[in-house]
């Protein structure tokens, strides 16, 4: 079966990513308007000048900072940053952020522009699917959006376009790729980063890496059945690729959709937190909410009822808190 996700629609989510792969990361073009040349070296180096390299920028919320950022921009950023929105949203499921909270956070984006754009009808339900939960800490923060237009950077340059297939083409090389990466944008590091490169290997190979997004979760699945690992001394990656066709052979009579590692009886074996669980697994990671229910997002909302705040300023000050354990 593989970890190619197969129900919900999330098959338009992999169509979404591919299109994002063939038209802005091999070529210079556009997923709202196909033909215009968006995601170019020129105006992937203006957004990270304006974006990444202003973090002290004034704004209660990521949009309110995000705009102050953007405030004199040409409109080829302004969309370019409501496209690294879109391919961003791509991986949240809509357990973590509904489809219109995302189409609305976009469209805000686009119509700063003085010439904005629309998200084309065909993209707008894509949002509404998604494939993971990965925490309030991943949603809009500005070092996972950052590692898109850092990747695409680096991908484009000194390169022409026709050799940028190479790294795309070989899911391990692509891989080796990203995490070689030596990032540019101020507060950016492998680390806080790690979740967006994650969910980025998933959406452009599907068939070769698990739509996970938790480090902690990848390791913790790597480690409760590494009896399955024939080649230990692996990526995580690679060894959960190698776990994947032992446990769908054993589940096989359960599942007539894509295996998920998130399935009770499954969980249950690698999951110390989980309810019923049936060993003892320790493994170090970062923490993340990938495959728990929103009471994060939820107590979020009453909260910022509560004081009469948004929630996108709480949320920010919430993944402030858990990235860097302070906030000024």
């Amino acid at each position: 079966m593989g970890s190619r996700r197969t129900r919900d629609g999330v098959e338009n989510v992999y169509a979404a990513a591919q299109a994002w792969v063939d038209r802005c990361l091999r070529r210079d073009d556009s997923l709202f308007t196909p033909g215009e040349a968006i995601w170019t070296p020129r105006w992937l180096g203006e957004l990270r000048g304006r974006f990444l390299d202003q973090p002290g920028a004034p704004g209660n919320g990521f949009l309110a900072k995000l705009e102050n950022q953007l405030t004199g921009s040409l409109p080829e950023v302004y969309q370019l940053m409501g496209e690294v929105l879109f391919v961003h949203y791509l991986i949240i499921s809509r357990k973590a952020a509904g489809g219109q909270r995302k189409t609305d956070n976009i469209n805000r984006v686009l119509n700063w522009s003085a010439h904005p754009v629309a998200i084309p009808d065909s993209l707008i339900g894509v949002l509404s699917t998604g494939i993971a939960h990965p925490g309030q800490g991943f949603t809009a923060s500005p070092y996972q959006l950052g590692f898109l237009i850092e990747l695409a950077e680096r991908l484009k340059e000194g390169m022409p376009a026709q050799e940028r297939n190479d790294p795309l083409q070989d899911p391990w090389g692509f891989r080796d790729f990203a995490e070689a990466i030596q990032f540019q944008g101020a507060g950016m590091t492998a680390n806080n980063t790690r979740a967006q490169r994650y969910a980025v290997y998933h959406l452009v190979f599907p068939d070769q890496f698990e739509g996970i997004v938790s480090d902690n979760h990848k390791n913790l699945i790597a480690n409760a059945f590494a009896d399955f690992v024939k080649e230990p001394n692996l990526n995580v990656d690679r060894r959960l690729m190698q776990i994947r066709p032992v446990l769908e052979e054993k589940y096989a009579e359960d599942y007539e959709h894509s295996l998920h590692l998130y399935e009770t009886p499954i969980r249950q074996q690698w999951d110390p937190k989980f309810e019923g669980h049936t060993g003892v697994t320790i493994c170090s990671g970062e923490h993340n909410d990938q495959g728990e229910d929103n009471k994060s997002e939820n107590d979020l909302a009453a909260l910022a009822k509560d004081l009469y705040l948004d929630t996108p300023f709480l949320e920010e000050i919430d993944a402030l808190l858990k990235d860097k354990r302070q906030v000024i």
